[in-house]
């Protein structure tokens, strides 16, 4: 809709200015060179000459001129805006989840980290890689594989807040940043996630029963557990570590 709006817009200014110049441009100059063309003299041309009702025709075919003109151009500027917003899109987009990709997460973190910090707002990060993934694409097939990470995407943006975002952090690792969510709210998240992913069957076309699959988890909060980017990744990263490793981390966050 908003794309349907802008492109009238567009076609309103363009189509006005390419009309007023047709008519207050493109119309004189035609006058003048008709002028010398007819009596070979070259003076200035007047406001009564330009709109004399000799040359009311003229000024009608050099407004709707630039009327179609300004319509025309209208469409392909905001054609060439669409495929620019297009290409940004896709560089900023994983090709197989249709999730952010990795190098917009660690942009976008970076940005919400500073907000967080200039307005002394918690941030909480999770890392989640899916276990034994590597058996999936081994026992049904990396055709059978990219489906349940399409599917693991799905999933994961319908358990998330509205203000967070999910990005695929390579591999069969994702991850969620948490705008102003300190780490009782992660673990919240965490604990759902868990409970979403030991419940879903992912869907088989091998066979008639679903894959089920178990995710670890780790995560990390902003200023409490880390100060920077580097910091919070690492620290949500060896949570993660830990979790698959079995080990239960006690954590005292403050």
């Amino acid at each position: 809709m908003k794309k349907n709006i802008s492109l009238i817009k567009r076609i309103l200014i363009h189509s006005s200015i390419g009309c007023l110049a047709g008519f207050l441009f493109l119309h004189p100059i035609s006058v003048f060179i008709s002028d010398i063309v007819e009596y070979n003299v070259v003076h200035f041309v007047t406001f009564q000459q330009i709109f004399a009702p000799k040359h009311l025709l003229m000024a009608g075919y050099f407004a709707i001129l630039g009327l179609v003109s300004g319509i025309v151009n209208a469409f392909y500027i905001h054609k060439r805006a669409g495929l620019y917003k297009e290409i940004e899109l896709l560089s900023i987009t994983d090709e197989l989840t249709s999730l952010y990709n990795r190098r917009y997460f660690i942009n976008q973190l970076s940005k919400e980290i500073e907000r967080a910090r200039r307005y002394s707002h918690y941030l909480s990060l999770l890392i989640i890689d899916l276990n034994n993934f590597k058996q999936v694409n081994d026992t049904h097939g990396h055709q059978q594989g990219d489906k349940l990470l399409k599917e693991f995407a799905v999933l994961l943006k319908k358990t998330v807040r509205k203000p967070d975002f999910v990005a695929r952090y390579g591999g069969d690792e994702f991850v969620i940043v948490m705008p102003e969510a300190d780490n009782d709210k992660a673990l919240k998240l965490l604990e759902r996630l868990h409970k979403e992913v030991e419940s879903h069957s992912f869907t088989n076309n091998s066979v008639s029963t679903g894959i089920k699959l178990t995710a670890s988890i780790g995560t990390a909060t902003f200023p409490s557990e880390a100060q920077d980017l580097d910091e919070l990744i690492t620290k949500a990263d060896s949570i993660l570590y830990a979790a698959k490793k079995g080990i239960q981390l006690l954590r005292v966050v403050k």
